[in-house]
């Protein structure tokens, strides 16, 4: 039996936002409803359609946020004065940080990867890993299960591929897979294999 369910990102059905499509990849707490706010986490896939697109209002939420193929630039607002606060170039795997409550106005067409949380109830981290054929990744979140805390991770192959060393599953580009923080050993299968990891650390 797998231990991981793999799943497709061409699988998902998609819904439409202002700037073009998403794909809800995960989402977990409350009632599981992203359209109401009524979530602690999710981890998407969008397109930014347009040249010019402002993203959707997420008051109480922190945002991480990553291109997976062409450079964006992202404009960010004071929710109070209005005025612009700072501006970003990002490129293609750089993960961006920011408050889901300041308006955000991205500049230039592509395809990008984001996870939300809730703020005081969940925490979250994204990071990129870039390796080639045999290289090796250890997820481990051990010590948080430890103490009691519940954790999820997503893992994206945004290129290349992977083999889960404990159940011998081989993902492919635009494959992914949720976990509980379990230790899990990944190796590369392809040179230049880029992998989003999405951790979520639940604190109610």
């Amino acid at each position: 039996m797998e231990k991981y369910e793999i799943k497709k990102l061409k699988d998902i059905e998609y819904s439409t936002w202002q700037g073009g499509k998403t794909y809800e990849i995960a989402i977990g707490g409350g009632n599981k409803d992203y359209k109401n706010r009524d979530f602690l986490w999710r981890v998407s896939s969008a397109t930014c359609d347009l040249e010019e697109s402002e993203f959707s209002d997420l008051t109480n939420y922190s945002r991480f946020l990553t291109t997976l193929d062409k450079p964006i630039k992202l404009e960010h607002f004071s929710a109070i004065s209005k005025e612009k606060i700072s501006d970003i170039t990002l490129e293609p795997f750089m993960v961006h940080n920011f408050d889901g409550e300041i308006r955000t106005v991205s500049h230039g067409k592509c395809k990008d990867f984001n996870l939300m949380t809730k703020k005081l109830d969940a925490f979250g981290s994204m990071i990129v890993e870039n390796k080639n054929n045999g290289g090796l990744i250890i997820l481990d979140e051990s010590e948080h299960r430890k103490f009691g805390l519940k954790v999820k991770q997503v893992v994206f192959i945004a290129s290349g591929g992977i083999l889960i060393r404990e159940t011998n599953q081989e993902l492919n580009e635009e494959d992914f897979f949720v976990s509980n923080g379990e230790i899990i050993n990944i190796n590369a299968t392809k040179d230049n294999s880029n992998i989003i990891i999405c951790t979520i650390i639940i604190a109610k």
